[in-house]
């Protein structure tokens, strides 16, 4: 039976060529579509380096009426830090926040990336995505530590005002005062610096740009890290606030890590709702707060990558289905 169909389809071949060149153009078309799909679910499934599951981010403004002008170190302390300090205490005391942080640079699903090169000899420089954390911001962003864990294993969860125009952290190696400033760097800056990502830490590096007189010194070494989760992974260097934080009085982000029984989908309204009033603390106030969740959404849908995926979906069953009618 099955040899009389096979001659059968041979001696019309002629007048089956459209019917296999049509099955030849569906098959290399679904091919595509689905090796598309595949590559971005397998970069989807593939850790970033960092847990953005019940994180929210909050950003703080200031009200330009009330600003001062913070001519000394102890107005800059009385009417910038100490305000902040109050805010962020405020934002840590409320009970569905289970840890908070603060930071500057590089975010994730956003285009808002700071770029800086490093060396070791003044001569190959190796570009690193920046980010200027507190040291919570390892316990909210649940960042893997490969080397130098027991660094951000004690209490990290002070923030209080020091002398002058400086905040200290309950993390005394995390000090932005200190030279070669400590630094935590990923598995790909670690290799690219030092050709090798293992036995690195207390190892220096310098500034590519601003010589050897800024130099820091390998804390620890975090797992690999990308900016989204279609990204390739990139070198990423983790450091204290810097000093021109203090000096320029930079308003920073602020991430939440909620409890997990508190994440509604209505969490970010009602953190708003319940927040506004208190952290108005002059000069500042509560501007926005949302998930990282609702931030991909939007990245996605800006780069073009949601309707791209979809249309590779319907595309997919549309030839499948072309396929089982041929």
């Amino acid at each position: 039976m099955i040899k009389s169909i096979l001659t059968q389809i041979w001696n019309q071949r002629r007048a089956n060529g459209w019917l296999f060149a049509e099955l030849l153009i569906v098959f290399v078309l679904l091919w595509y579509c689905l090796d598309m799909l595949y590559g971005f679910a397998y970069a989807e499934r593939q850790p970033k380096g960092y847990d953005l599951e019940h994180v929210y981010k909050l950003r703080l403004s200031t009200n330009p009426k009330q600003l001062v002008l913070c001519s000394s170190e102890d107005s800059l302390q009385r009417f910038w830090f100490k305000p902040m300090e109050e805010a962020f205490r405020r934002i840590k005391e409320h009970p569905d926040v289970e840890s908070a942080s603060i930071w500057l640079g590089s975010d994730a699903y956003t285009r808002n990336a700071v770029f800086q090169g490093y060396t070791i000899d003044s001569v190959g420089v190796k570009d690193a995505n920046v980010r200027y954390v507190s040291p919570e911001y390892f316990k909210v962003m649940r960042i893997p530590i490969e080397e130098g864990t027991g660094m951000f294993s004690g209490n990290m969860d002070a923030f209080e005002s020091t002398t002058g125009s400086s905040l200290a952290f309950g993390s005394a190696e995390w000090n932005p005062a200190v030279i070669p400033l400590p630094a935590v760097i990923s598995l790909d800056l670690a290799d690219s610096l030092f050709h090798t990502s293992r036995g690195v830490l207390g190892k220096e590096f310098f500034d590519y740009y601003s010589g050897s007189s800024l130099r820091y010194r390998v804390a620890a070494v975090c797992s690999h890290q990308k900016s989204d989760d279609y990204a390739r992974y990139e070198s990423f260097i983790l450091m204290p606030l810097p000093n021109w934080f203090y000096r320029w009085q930079a308003v920073p982000f602020i991430s939440i890590r909620v409890r997990p029984e508190a994440d509604t989908g209505d969490f970010a309204t009602r953190f708003s709702r319940e927040m506004t009033s208190r952290l108005q603390v002059d000069p500042f106030y509560l501007f926005e707060v949302r998930s990282y969740d609702e931030q991909k959404a939007e990245r996605d849908a800006s780069e073009g990558i949601t309707p791209y995926i979809r249309s590779a979906r319907l595309i997919a069953v549309f030839f499948s289905f072309n396929v089982f009618i041929a």
